[in-house]
């Protein structure tokens, strides 16, 4: 009697329960589906079907996480990969997470308080997300074949005819016209000479500056709500940056505001981001280093009239404002992208490790562009157990094998919602 009991009480290996959704993610039932086991048939589909799935489901970038490669001491390269849980997020052109992706873990990061029950996005798009509505759904179309229906696209879809033409001829000079001039000025400038040259430069700052505002203007007339103005400017993010690269390029003392105009879009829909990380690295160390240099004219000055004491007093409390936003601004970056983390410790690793990464990039470009063959380096000084070393990191750029080569392939990779035929190109080594 006992035996039947336990018998009794013994699973049946061939009983199995309903199919259960995609949201059932034991390897072992698909396991048994794939064999047969209890009936089931795993459903099959065409290589084409299979295809599809695999690039919706799929994520990819050109780099993994530079900053956490440099402090790993690892190559940040390029991967393509299936995260099953990340594959059953939505995509949002306002998401509310994040995903950095170390060695062969994918961590997600919430970017705002959310409440229980809150869905989780992020962004599948790739670099498309800064574009306007029209590019933005064609890119979610051909990815999952339906329109986005996330809170900023069904926003945008009700600007006037007029307001939405304005956003998206901003967004294709600011891709296209501008920067081929500014690269025409530059080039030219030898030739032209140098007044001529800075000329060219203001006429154009000027027309990118006016075309800003004119649609911060038009939206202003349309969304009462400047939360709802500044979703919309994500359209036209590449203008303000090349309004910012412009700045950078022309002033003596480049105005970190425009730097600030393009964190705040950064924040909105691409917050969590390695661009949002290090653009507000880059307006915190402007910041401190506008104070930190007050401060020395200040304490540098031996006699100071009342007046003057007014104007520095001023200024030093600007300076101070502006500096406590730009702190909270790269604090917020750090932790939507990493989690929280401990102030002495890995944040100033990961701060040389990414601005490592972007001087071995510039380094590279500017080797690449001079046509050296020297292989560039970087250097950097470190403190291990008190005692000072001198790291030498190396950056080399190599090619993919040719189509028709021994050991060459034809790989379609998913950069977002762009599929990008990577046959040759250059591509980025780190080497320490």
């Amino acid at each position: 009697q006992q035996q039947q009991q336990q018998q009794q009480q013994q699973p049946d290996p061939n009983a199995q329960e309903l199919p259960p959704s995609m949201m059932h993610l034991q390897p072992a039932f698909w396991s048994q589906v794939q064999q047969g086991a209890g009936g089931l048939v795993a459903k099959k589909v065409s290589s084409k079907q299979l295809m599809r799935l695999l690039q919706a489901s799929c994520w990819s970038e050109e780099f993994q996480d530079p900053a956490a490669a440099q402090v790993r001491h690892e190559r940040p390269q390029g991967f393509i990969g299936v995260w099953p849980e990340l594959a059953l997020l939505r995509h949002s052109c306002a998401p509310n997470s994040s995903v950095v992706v170390v060695g062969r873990h994918a961590l997600l990061h919430a970017t705002a308080d959310l409440d229980a029950g809150t869905e989780l996005t992020f962004n599948k798009l790739g670099s498309v997300i800064a574009a306007p509505l029209a590019a933005r759904q064609a890119a979610h179309q051909e990815l999952f074949g339906r329109p986005c229906r996330c809170s900023r696209c069904t926003l945008e879809a009700t600007l006037p005819q007029a307001t939405a033409q304005q956003l998206q001829a901003l967004h294709e000079r600011a891709e296209r016209e501008w920067p081929q001039r500014l690269q025409a000025a530059l080039e030219g400038a030898e030739e032209a000479g140098a007044e001529e040259t800075a000329e060219l430069l203001a006429e154009l700052q000027a027309e990118v500056a006016a075309d800003i505002e004119e649609l911060d203007a038009s939206l202003a007339q349309h969304l009462p709500q400047r939360n709802d103005q500044l979703l919309l400017l994500c359209g036209g993010y590449a203008a303000y940056d090349l309004a910012w690269q412009m700045e950078e390029l022309m002033a003596e003392q480049p105005d970190l505001d425009k730097l600030a105009n393009c964190v705040a879009l950064l924040r909105i829909f691409a917050r969590g981001s390695e661009g949002h990380l290090y653009t507000s690295l880059i307006l915190h160390q402007g910041s401190t280093q506008r104070a930190e240099a007050m401060v020395a004219q200040v304490q540098g000055m031996a006699r100071k009239t009342q007046a003057r004491q007014r104007r520095l007093a001023a200024e030093m409390q600007r300076l101070a404002a502006s500096g406590e936003a730009a702190s909270y601004a790269y604090a917020e970056a750090i932790s939507c992208r990493y989690g929280m983390l401990p102030q002495e410790g890995l944040i100033p690793q990961l701060e040389q490790g990414l601005a490592m990464f972007y001087a071995g990039l510039s380094a590279l470009s500017a080797a690449q562009g001079e046509g050296l063959d020297e292989v560039p380096e970087v250097t950097r000084n470190l403190t291990i157990d008190g005692i000072p070393v001198t790291v030498v990191d190396t950056v080399e750029g190599s090619a993919f094998a040719q189509p028709g080569e021994e050991g060459s392939q034809e790989v379609v990779q998913r950069k977002g919602g762009k599929q990008q035929q990577q046959q040759r190109g250059p591509r980025v080594e780190w080497l320490e």
